[in-house]
């Protein structure tokens, strides 16, 4: 792999150690962005700031989403999460699912599939499912027909996101007769819908054959949702954060999602603080709402919106400082829903029955 002048200089030697602990790759597209990018080039190349291990949390939601299938994740009451694959063209340095995606290449079998489908149907509280992955693209555009087609049919399911992971990594994946596939399914739906999703940190990751990619879908009336990582020295400042938002509405992508980087063990270098967010919140609410993504907080028990006016509380232990977070949900309902007997590491209930977490914050 060639180094680059927008990379951190690494020696042979730190540059296995790092591939050996978290596997490096690097599609061909990606590597002639990073040419170019020294924000592409800081989420797709190692850096030795990986091999910090001040933060130890290996698994983000340790202890829950139990379900009898590893691939079917269900957190939330209406809606789950299908992973159809673990492939991925490239891997980001800030995944939280590196567990997954930076292991063995596993794809999703006829029987977990149809296990999952059997879950879906039995509970008609369940609105909308996630297929995910890795880049479930990958699979091929007939059996990706044959998913969207088993879920978009069950009566109660009104949603389903395909996630197309992030475009920069292999834009020319997105291929016409993928979009023939899923426009000709959604043109038939009557009050059910299909999106997608994307992954889009930072404008330079807008190319042309990254919205040539994208309009495909748009101009054939499929929603686009963008979610992105606020990730330090990257994105996390105001005139980025402004400049990605406006970009994504031109090329008629819904800004969806701003997202703190979550902990995770190796990605230290990349957290800011919660308060960071905050501040480009207050800023970001000067434009359109049209612009403006939602902030959100993921502890162990899932997402927590934050705004430019939310007041942080803290908590410090051991040298290290915590957001502290009410749930939008009361526990009761959340162990049910996870089937679970107990709350999470750091979660506790409040006097008014909800879920409170402790959140890991970053540094700026």
């Amino acid at each position: 792999m060639k180094m680059t002048k927008n990379s951190t200089e690494l020696s042979k030697e730190d540059f296995e150690k790092i591939n050996k602990q978290y596997p490096i790759k690097i599609s061909k597209y990606i590597s002639e962005q990073i040419q170019r990018s020294e924000f592409i080039a800081k989420q797709f190349f190692p850096s030795l700031n990986e091999l910090n291990q001040n933060i130890t949390i290996t698994e983000p939601f340790k202890g829950l989403l139990k379900t009898e299938i590893k691939t079917f994740e269900r957190l939330y009451e209406d809606r789950v999460v299908l992973k159809l694959t673990s492939i991925c063209p490239s891997h980001c340095r800030f995944c939280y699912r590196r567990g997954y995606v930076f292991g063995d290449e596993k794809m999703i079998n006829k029987a977990e599939l149809d296990k999952a489908i059997n879950i879906i149907k039995a509970d008609n509280s369940i609105r909308s499912v996630l297929l995910t992955g890795g880049f479930p693209i990958v699979l091929g555009v007939e059996k990706i027909k044959k998913v969207i087609s088993e879920v978009i049919k069950i009566d109660h399911i009104n949603q389903v996101y395909f996630a197309l992971g992030r475009p920069i990594m292999e834009p020319s994946i997105i291929s016409d007769d993928f979009v023939k596939m899923i426009t000709g399914i959604n043109n038939k739906l009557v009050n059910k819908n299909i999106a997608c999703t994307v992954h889009i940190n930072h404008p330079d990751e807008l190319t042309k054959e990254v919205i040539a990619a994208l309009k495909k879908l748009t101009l054939k009336g499929i929603t686009i949702w963008n979610q992105s990582t606020l990730l330090k020295g990257v994105n996390d400042n105001e005139k980025t954060i402004a400049a990605l938002s406006s970009a994504l509405r031109s090329n008629g992508i819904i800004p969806y999602y701003l997202i703190h980087a979550m902990p995770m063990t190796g990605t230290a270098h990349f957290r800011t603080s919660v308060a960071k967010g905050i501040k480009l919140m207050r800023y970001m609410e000067r434009f359109s709402g049209h612009e403006r993504p939602i902030y959100i907080v993921i502890p162990a028990a899932g997402k927590v919106q934050l705004s430019g006016d939310s007041k942080l509380k803290y908590k410090t232990e051991d040298g290290k400082k915590y957001v502290v977070l009410t749930m939008p949900y009361k526990a009761k309902d959340f162990l049910k829903i996870n089937n679970l007997t107990e709350l999470p590491e750091r979660h506790y209930v409040n006097k008014k029955g909800f879920v409170v977490a402790e959140y890991l914050d970053g540094e700026d």
